[in-house]
C-alpha cells in the first residue's frame, strides 16, 4: 500500500446570490475584459470565503474588494488571502495581474478555478507570500523575468501547494510575522 494519498481538489458550489452580487460589482468596470476578470475573481473569492467559513468557524472572515484596482482578498483575523481566479488551468502557467501580485500585505495566494457553467469553484492551490518572494528573487538573480508583454506575471502552476487544507493549518498555527 502506498502512503501517498491522491490530492482531490476542494470543490465549492456557488449559489444564485453569488452570481447576482458579483455581476452587480463587476458591471461597474469599463471594458469587457476588466468585467470578466473581476467577475471570475469575485466568484472565486465568494467560494473561498464559504470554504474557509466552514473550516475556520471561529475566525472572522472579511472580504476586501477594490474592483477598480483589481484587488480581491479576504482578511482572516491577521492574515490576508488574495484570490487568483482562472476559468481553466489548461496551461502550466497562471497569469496574475500586477495589482494582485503586489497587494500588500498578502500572506497567501489562493489559486481558484471557476467553472461558471457548473456553478462551482475549485480550490487548486495555495502559494505563501514568503515562498513567492523566494521564487521571484531566484528568477531575478538569473536575470529572468516572469512579467509578460501585457504587464501580467506568469507564475508556474508548480509553485502552488496543491493541498488547500494547508491554508487552514497556516492560519491556525502561524503568526503573520512568521
Amino acid at each position: 500500500s502506498s502512503s501517498q494519498r491522491l490530492l482531490l481538489p476542494e470543490t465549492i458550489w456557488l449559489e444564485t446570490e453569488d452570481y447576482t452580487v458579483v455581476k452587480t460589482l463587476s458591471n461597474r468596470l469599463a471594458t469587457e475584459q476588466q468585467r470578466w476578470h473581476c467577475y471570475l475573481n469575485l466568484l472565486g473569492l465568494r467560494g473561498l470565503a464559504s470554504w474557509l467559513g466552514d473550516r475556520l468557524s471561529t475566525t472572522k472572515i472579511v472580504p476586501k474588494i477594490d474592483v477598480t484596482q483589481q484587488i480581491h482578498c479576504l482578511e482572516l483575523d491577521n492574515f490576508t488571502v488574495t484570490a487568483i481566479a482562472v476559468d481553466n488551468l489548461l496551461d502550466e502557467m497562471v497569469q496574475v495581474s500586477p495589482p494582485q501580485l503586489e497587494n500588500n500585505p498578502t500572506h497567501f495566494y489562493a489559486l481558484i478555478e471557476v467553472n461558471e457553467e457548473e456553478a462551482e469553484v475549485i480550490l487548486r492551490g495555495i502559494l505563501r507570500r514568503d515562498c513567492l518572494d523566494t521564487y521571484l528573487s531566484q528568477y531575478k538573480a538569473q536575470n529572468q523575468s516572469l512579467q509578460l508583454s501585457n504587464g501580467n506575471y506568469s507564475l508556474p502552476l508548480s509553485w502552488f501547494d496543491p493541498e488547500p487544507n494547508h491554508l487552514i493549518s497556516y492560519c491556525q498555527h502561524l503568526s503573520p510575522e512568521a
